[in-house]
Formats: structure tokens, sequence, C-alpha cells
């Protein structure tokens, strides 16, 4: 009988290791997937880019990489991709849709997402 191999789990990225990869350092690319008009209402991490999840498993599964980049302004197979939400459910449903199509080492969740972003007061475009 063979040994099932676990399923490699995505990584977990918190507030301090965002808030210096991606603002300070520039390092990672935030995609948040909430729906264009809560970005309006709640607000936005700056400088995080909107895909949303209706449109995630279309954009990663279906679009060439040039049309990605053209569209959404970076390369869909960028090794620090971390995806976003309000509150991490969504941002994991959107790494789920993509696992097999995008390595699972070039994607991060931040599971406390808007939510925890607000509560620690960092920077907010709204």
């Amino acid at each position: 009988m063979a040994e099932e191999v676990p399923e490699q789990q995505v990584k977990e990225i918190g507030f301090a290791e965002l808030e210096d990869g991606f603002l300070k350092k520039g390092e990672l690319i935030l995609i948040d997937v909430r729906n264009p008009d809560e970005l309006k209402t709640q607000g936005s991490i700056p400088g995080a880019i909107n895909i949303p999840l209706p449109e995630v498993p279309d954009a990663f599964k279906n679009l060439t990489e040039e049309e990605f980049k053209a569209k959404y302004g970076f390369d869909k197979l960028s090794k620090n991709l971390v995806f976003s939400c309000r509150s991490g459910k969504r941002a994991e449903a959107a790494i789920e849709n993509i696992k097999g199509f995008i390595p699972i080492d070039n994607m991060k969740l931040y599971r406390g997402s808007f939510s925890d972003w607000e509560a620690n007061d960092g920077a907010i475009n709204k």
C-alpha cells in the first residue's frame, strides 16, 4: 500500500511581515480579492492589486503571461504573491482555485487580511 503524501499547505503571512516586505521593501505583490465596491466603501491597503475572487480562476488559468501582465501589471508566476480579502476566507478560496496552476511556494495567505491590517493601524487608501 502506497503512503499518502500530505498535501502541501500554503504559507501564511502576518501584519509585520507584510508591512515590511510589501510596503517597506517592495518584495511582495499583494492581491486583494474583494469586490471593487468593497474597496470603495471600506478602503484598501496602499499598493494592493485588485483581482476580484470571481475573476481569479480565469485570470490565472486562462490568460497568457502577456495578457495577465498587461491587465494586472505583474507576472502571474511571480514568487511572492500574497492573497488578501476582508477576513481571509475569500483569499484562501482564491488560492485553492489556482493551486494547480501557480506553484504553492509562490503564494502566501494573509489570513487576517484587511480586518487585521485595520486593527494594526496599517495605512489605508480611502
